[in-house]
């Protein structure tokens, strides 16, 4: 009886190790499982779910031993770093998921300057949902397991194994690649296994969430931080021919007609999170975008309302990015944060006119400053340039008086002008338009308040029209109107997530009216303005007979060798 005392005493001393650690890795799980079944629909296979097992074990495991070894071996303070940490990244990335639907990068935590922004705290407020009460739960717990008046002795042989086992689990994974490379390519086993383990840092194919899902967070980290720093990829000869053949591909994908359009002035308007579903949408027995569709039905405006959104975790950057270079995004990490010091095929240098962007917000707000020197603009106008008093984020009303003031500097050869809207962002949490109240009982708050702001966009857009018609710049102007990606709610999961598109230009030809893509726009574009070049984009022009809304895997692949390659510096 004496000797098994002791023994349940060491038990319950030892307890708060094994239970701050098996409540840290649970906060990671909790995390991964939330992100996967919310943001995705696809089902993943059960490689991945023994995956991320052990990825999540392994990045609690080195969170431990590097904390061990920070605070000079103090095991209670590494416990709670290590809780802390995992506590506090699960929560935020869960929250950044319900606005981008993917998890929270380090290229994202680079823009986490505009989190002082209000509407910004406003958003991650209103983001709340009860599941998120797990980490109240989660942090009493831990503080309660901590705050045990037991001595935690760790033996110093417990490092060793631990450090032993995270090796040997890295070296299973080089083993396993190492004999896939064999059994490949027996005859070629060093150069394949090489490209081999090279493609797993660069890999991009496939979903980016399940790709993180599966590495877990400090794999996912290195090769984001490879990415990133490393400068810039070292291409193949087989890569630098089929990025050789892409080039070559995209010179076909225009109808090769100069069409009977010349315009003075291009304007494009990026709207926030557009769905092509709110267009001819009657509520309340109105219109809910009712200039839009006044344009829908004159003869001087192409509109489709079937394409398909191309971004990926930049979002509404990515859109941008998309329009202005015919480039598919990154998949892996935030474009901006590696393509803002990257030579780009810019739109602006295309087009050879006196070239703006229009923003909301502040300058730095996903590298727009730098971005925009990339694509090739002459000058970024920022809230900072709004004359009508200061503030951080201007609303659409204010956007547009600011952009029509531009135009009066249109330049001995026309310009070029880019605007992005902010007034239809989340959180849907109110009423902004007061002339558009929808008292529809069957329409939930969140919808009725997105309807709300497209009634608003659309009235600012419908005043700015005008403006333009009273300048006489309207019939001297192609003007493109579109959206940067898709509304993302939780009750808009059985709306269409197409996004609309409007061309508005005198002398249009006929154009493909069915499913098309974001990366269509740019050679779309170049093709009715009969620009010739080397670089077309990897979309289609909407003119072509024979179009194809499909995008291949290789596609995919060839953008992002561009884009980490730096592949246009050369050419």
């Amino acid at each position: 009886m004496n000797n098994h005392i002791p023994s349940c005493k060491c038990s319950i001393r030892k307890s708060p190790l094994l239970f701050i650690i098996i409540l840290s890795i649970a906060n990671l799980l909790v995390m991964h499982y939330y992100i996967l079944f919310t943001c995705h629909s696809e089902e993943a296979g059960i490689l991945r779910f023994v995956s991320n097992a052990l990825n999540t074990v392994f990045d609690i495991g080195l969170s431990f031993c590097i904390f061990y070894l920070i605070t000079g071996k103090r095991v209670k303070l590494t416990l709670w770093l290590c809780f802390l940490i995992s506590l506090t990244w699960s929560f935020s990335n869960i929250v950044y998921s319900r606005f981008f639907h993917h998890y929270l990068t380090l290229s994202a935590v680079g823009q986490s300057g505009t989190l002082l922004n209000g509407w910004v705290l406003k958003c991650v407020i209103e983001s709340l949902r009860w599941p998120d009460l797990y980490f109240v739960f989660s942090f009493t717990l831990g503080l309660y397991l901590l705050r045990i008046p037991h001595h935690i002795d760790m033996p110093r042989h417990i490092m060793s194994k631990t450090l032993l086992v995270l090796l040997s689990y890295l070296l299973m994974n080089i083993i396993a690649y190492g004999c896939y490379s064999y059994v490949k390519h027996p005859h070629h086993f060093f150069a394949y296994f090489e490209n081999k383990l090279k493609n797993r840092v660069y890999r991009t194919s496939g979903s980016p969430l399940y790709l993180h899902f599966q590495r877990g967070e400090y794999r996912s980290l290195c090769v984001e931080l490879w990415l990133k720093h490393n400068g810039s990829m070292t291409l193949s000869s087989d890569q630098k021919f089929v990025l050789h053949k892409a080039v070559e591909h995209s010179q076909l994908a225009i109808a090769d007609t100069i069409a009977n359009i010349t315009p003075k002035n291009i304007i494009f308007i990026i709207v926030e999170s557009y769905l092509a579903w709110s267009s001819d949408l009657i509520v309340d027995g109105k219109e809910v975008t009712p200039y839009l569709n006044a344009l829908k039905r004159d003869s001087t405006c192409y509109y489709n309302g079937a394409m398909r959104e191309n971004v990926t975790l930049g979002e509404s950057s990515d859109g941008q990015f998309i329009y202005m270079t015919g480039l598919l995004p990154l998949r892996s990490m935030v474009t901006a944060s590696k393509a803002c010091n990257s030579v780009l095929p810019g739109l602006p240098k295309s087009l050879n006119k006196l070239s703006r962007m229009v923003i909301p917000t502040i300058r730095t707000v996903w590298e727009q400053d730098a971005m925009c020197r990339a694509y090739g603009f002459n000058k970024l106008y920022s809230c900072a340039d709004f004359k009508g008093g200061s503030t951080n984020l201007l609303n659409d009303e204010q956007l547009f008086t600011m952009a029509s003031g531009l135009d009066n500097n249109i330049g001995n050869n026309g310009f070029f002008s880019v605007i992005l809207t902010m007034s239809m962002h989340e959180p849907y949490t109110s009423w902004i338009d007061p002339s558009f109240i929808i008292t529809d009982s069957s329409i939930d708050k969140e919808t009725a308040y997105y309807l709300n702001a497209c009634h608003y966009t659309d009235r600012q857009i419908g005043r700015y029209l005008k403006t333009l018609k009273k300048k006489e710049l309207f019939n001297n102007s192609i003007i493109v109107i579109t959206a940067d990606h898709a509304a993302h709610t939780d009750n808009f999961k059985d709306i269409s997530s197409n996004l609309p598109i409007y061309i508005i230009a005198q002398g249009l030809p006929p154009m493909w009216n069915g499913k098309c893509n974001q990366i269509d726009v740019y050679p779309t574009l170049l093709d009715l303005l009969g620009i010739k070049q080397k670089w077309y984009g990897m979309g289609k022009s909407l003119l072509l007979e024979n179009y194809t809304h499909r995008i291949g895997r290789k596609k995919w692949e060839a953008s992002e060798w561009m884009i980490l390659s730096d592949y246009f510096k050369g050419n």
